[in-house]
């Protein structure tokens, strides 16, 4: 899942992708492994949800 700089998230073409994107300056990737994490993704995304990302 590709995460703007503003927390928006944009679904991929496919949910089974996984590694070896390009990732656009500003953005983040969110990547979920596991039938839970994925399909909590999947419900974030269907939400419209927004998220934060804090980097240390």
């Amino acid at each position: 899942m590709l995460v703007a700089a503003d927390g928006t998230l944009t679904r991929p073409a496919d949910w089974t992708t996984r590694g070896w994107h390009l990732v656009p300056e500003g953005k983040h990737i969110l990547q979920a492994i596991g039938t839970e994490p994925t399909a909590w993704l999947k419900r974030m995304f269907d939400a419209k949800a927004k998220l934060t990302i804090n980097q240390k």
